[in-house]
């Protein structure tokens, strides 16, 4: 089968928008997990509110980037799915690298809620950075199984695009 430039581009969104979302969710997790002492979400004492709210900010203005990821590789794969449906039969590495992609979404709403809520608060004139780090830990606390279960998915996308797994062979 060969694919239409609409397909190309489809699937193009898709993979675009996982690799900013993916990456964007890693540097995410480093900036933020830099203001706790490692094994615990416990603050580090030493840190000055300065360099605490500079993290917050950080980790919140982030969350747009990581937004437009989601945003763009959503969008393509639903768009790749409508344009390719007979073909994503054939192909089941694709069909499974568009499910993960959904149910990674669907894990990750909540998250990406709470964040939404952190980065209107800190746009507020009255963003306190204790307040900011309360939410933030409660996020980390509450929704870190959700956001384990998404990252696994995402990188389960990866690992089905590149390996190429459920892919019908048509025998001669």
């Amino acid at each position: 089968m060969k694919y239409s430039f609409l397909s190309k581009t489809a699937w193009l969104l898709f993979a675009f928008g996982l690799i900013i979302a993916l990456g964007g969710q890693f540097i995410r997790l480093s900036v933020i997990y830099d203001l706790y002492i490692p094994g615990t979400l416990t603050l580090k004492s030493w840190y000055t509110w300065q360099i605490q709210h500079q993290t917050i900010k950080l980790y919140a203005n982030a969350f747009v980037y990581c937004g437009i990821g989601y945003i763009i590789a959503t969008v393509g794969s639903l768009l790749a799915a409508m344009m390719s449906f007979s073909y994503l039969r054939q192909k089941g590495w694709m069909f499974m690298g568009i499910v993960l992609w959904l149910l990674a979404v669907a894990f990750s709403a909540k998250s990406i809620y709470s964040d939404y809520l952190l980065s209107t608060y800190l746009l507020s004139p009255s963003a306190n950075t204790s307040q900011a780090l309360t939410m933030v830990t409660t996020s980390l606390q509450k929704e870190s199984v959700y956001f384990l279960v998404s990252l696994l998915c995402q990188i389960s996308v990866v690992v089905v695009i590149v390996f190429k797994p459920l892919d019908k062979k048509s025998s001669n």
